[in-house]
C-alpha cells in the first residue's frame, strides 16, 4: 500500500496515505502500532514516496509520536540504503 502512488507526491498526499494506513491496519483493530516489512529493493521514485508517507505515519507512531504506539520497520536490506538512514529516528527500537 506504500508504494502505491498518492494523489500526488506532496506532504498533503503523504499525510492522506499515512491517515489510510492508520485507519486500515492500526485504529481500525484496535492495534499498538505498525510493523512494515520491506524485503525488495526501491526505485528512487518509490524511496521518496516511501519517506514521505513514513514522516507523515511518525506524527501517529513511534517515537517521534509522542504516543506509546510502535512503529516497526522490519527489513531484510543493508541499514545502509536510504530508505534505512532517512527513517531510522522514526522506528521504535
Amino acid at each position: 500500500m506504500i508504494l502505491d502512488a498518492p494523489t500526488a507526491d506532496t506532504p498533503a498526499a503523504y499525510a492522506a496515505a499515512a491517515d489510510e494506513i492508520l485507519a486500515e491496519y492500526v485504529t481500525d483493530d484496535g492495534l499498538d502500532g505498525l510493523d512494515v516489512d520491506m524485503e525488495r529493493s526501491l526505485t528512487a521514485a518509490q524511496v521518496a514516496r516511501v519517506t514521505g508517507v513514513f514522516r507523515a505515519l511518525s506524527e501517529h507512531l513511534g517515537p517521534q509520536s509522542g504516543t506509546d504506539r510502535l512503529f516497526i520497520y522490519d527489513t531484510n536490506q543493508e541499514g545502509t540504503r536510504l530508505i534505512e538512514r532517512q527513517d531510522a529516528a522514526a522506528a521504535s527500537h
